[in-house]
């Protein structure tokens, strides 16, 4: 699969804006071509190794049940505390001083994908990846500062079909996991363009991918059901 930079700034861009920009990606990949967070291996492309495949058990056990249930108690009671706000009592009227939980309107918008957006990933730092059904998964440095300002994306990421899912590695910030709907999972190499590693999923078609915890492996969704687990070699 191949990839395309995003080189060229918008129509609208002052002269400075646009040497600012340009600024901007280059130390975006001189940071990735470092390795903020380890070094990416080669990007000659290799399988992933299928750790497992679950269809899952039916029913849940106890244990897991009284762990979920717990969870979805805290968050419960996390929204009254948000939503709620404060009470202030004058007399037989109390009054409820609403704190706002979410902006009516974004303070930013990215403009690049020609079709549905259908998955997000932040790294560490100002880097964003998104996947979307125009086949393509855009890498986006987001600078809080520029809001209200055009904003071009640093990279773009070709795909065969559309992408449903995009991950960034949790230890190394320059390689991600896409998952795509012509079934097959990949590791890229963000700073090269490249893809380091790819897997078939058989018969199926990805719909979401994960990192595990530790991050030595990636986990797929799959249309029909399934989360296929998958070992990789590189560092965490």
């Amino acid at each position: 699969a191949g990839s395309t930079m995003a080189g060229q700034a918008p129509l609208g861009l002052t002269a400075a804006q646009q040497q600012q920009q340009q600024t901007t990606m280059a130390s975006v990949w001189r940071s990735l071509a470092a390795g903020e967070h380890g070094t990416p291996g080669s990007c000659d492309a290799a399988p992933l190794a299928p750790a497992d495949v679950g269809g899952g058990t039916p029913g849940v056990a106890p244990r897991t049940h009284s762990v979920l249930s717990r969870m979805s108690a805290n968050r419960r009671s996390a929204a009254r505390s948000v939503a709620g706000g404060v009470a202030a009592s004058t007399g037989s009227t109390t009054i409820v001083h609403m704190t706002p939980v979410l902006d009516e309107e974004p303070y930013m918008t990215l403009a690049g994908h020609t079709e549905d957006v259908l998955d997000l990933s932040w790294s560490r730092g100002h880097l964003l990846l998104s996947a979307s059904v125009d086949t393509t998964v855009k890498l986006w440095h987001v600078n809080p500062l520029q809001q209200g300002q055009a904003v071009p994306p640093v990279a773009s990421f070709q795909h065969p079909d559309f992408v449903t899912s995009v991950r960034f590695h949790p230890g190394q910030t320059g390689v991600f996991a896409s998952g795509c709907f012509d079934g097959r999972l990949r590791l890229w190499d963000a700073a090269e363009e490249c893809v380091l590693a790819s897997s078939p999923v058989q018969q199926d078609s990805v719909t979401t991918v994960a990192f595990s915890h530790d991050a030595q492996r990636i986990i797929v969704g799959t249309l029909k059901g399934m989360c296929r687990f998958y070992r990789h070699s590189l560092a965490p």
